[in-house]
């Protein structure tokens, strides 16, 4: 018991100790919510010591670049919109770096109103949106991919695709070369025995998939809420052949769909740790709303419109 205590009193004083430090203002952190408009490429850089020959490649990074369109900003920094960085090293000492914003729907259609349309966000804008403008939000869905970048190969195609993601179903496409944003790609859902797609509003996913041992595929999942009362939600384990071929490997049905950022894989397991991080009331509204949503766009699919 003295042993602990002294453990205890000692990591409390460390973690005043390193709240003290962190509190204290960092010069130049404030220029991580500052927006950069600058998109460039392939612009030569150098570094104050020099590079070894045998460096080459290219590292790309995604991140936060615009937080505010005309009149309005995003109250939260994860809601600013995507800006891709790379540096390309050439295996001679040189180097180059490029930047890029993620051309979304969402960042063209708020830069063509020179205002932050309404897309469903982490948090609210400043002045805020209307009622109307709520309910447009609520339809279109997530669209900025300002986390990870990540590749999977297609054996098809025999080549690398290269994507941006977030914690979403829906994931773009890019050029790692000129960091220019391609399409955005939204895998068709492989549920087994499920009874369609209006049972389940399907978009909560990670934004890390992991490699599948011993093979090109990778791993993710995906969290599909209920649509329709006394059918459960479901967590379900997909694998992840190319960009657009995804199979489902299993499926869990639950009471109600936790958040989940990432998971872990190891040679024999997939480990999905469901934390209690839940929504307070069940999406009935939601419920309504997305029901009437896809019954309207797939109408709209069968008549080619």
């Amino acid at each position: 018991m003295v042993h602990t205590a002294i453990l205890f009193v000692s990591l409390v004083c460390k973690t005043v100790q390193a709240f003290s430090v962190m509190s204290e203002p960092d010069p130049g952190f404030d220029t991580f919510f500052t927006t950069n408009l600058e998109e460039m490429l392939d612009v030569p850089i150098q570094f104050d010591k020099p590079l070894p020959s045998w460096l080459r490649g290219t590292l790309i990074r995604n991140g936060l670049g615009m937080f505010e369109v005309g009149r309005r900003n995003f109250t939260h920094s994860f809601d600013a919109f995507g800006k891709l960085a790379s540096w390309k090293f050439y295996g001679n000492g040189s180097a180059s770096f490029s930047t890029n914003y993620i051309k979304s729907d969402f960042y063209k259609d708020s830069i063509a109103k020179d205002d932050i349309a309404p897309y469903l966000m982490f948090e609210s804008v400043k002045p805020s949106f209307n009622e109307f403008q709520k309910m447009e939000a609520l339809l279109r869905g997530i669209d900025n991919m300002n986390v990870n970048v990540y590749r999977f190969f297609n054996r098809q195609g025999n080549n690398y695709e290269y994507v941006v993601l977030n914690d979403f179903w829906k994931i773009y496409q890019i050029n790692p070369e000129s960091l220019d944003t391609i399409s955005s790609v939204t895998a068709d859902l492989p549920h087994k025995g499920h009874s369609g797609s209006y049972t389940f509003l399907s978009f909560l996913s990670t934004a890390h998939p992991l490699p599948e041992y011993g093979t090109s595929n990778h791993f993710t999942f995906v969290s599909s809420v209920s649509l329709i009362p006394g059918i459960k939600s479901m967590i379900s384990l997909i694998r992840i052949k190319s960009m657009e071929e995804r199979e489902e490997v299993a499926s869990w049905p639950v009471d109600r769909v936790p958040y989940m950022h990432s998971f872990s894989v190891t040679k024999n397991y997939v480990i999905i740790f469901a934390a209690p991080f839940l929504h307070q009331r069940p999406l009935r509204g939601l419920g309504c709303i997305a029901i009437a949503y896809f019954s309207i766009r797939a109408k709209i699919k069968e008549m080619h419109i």
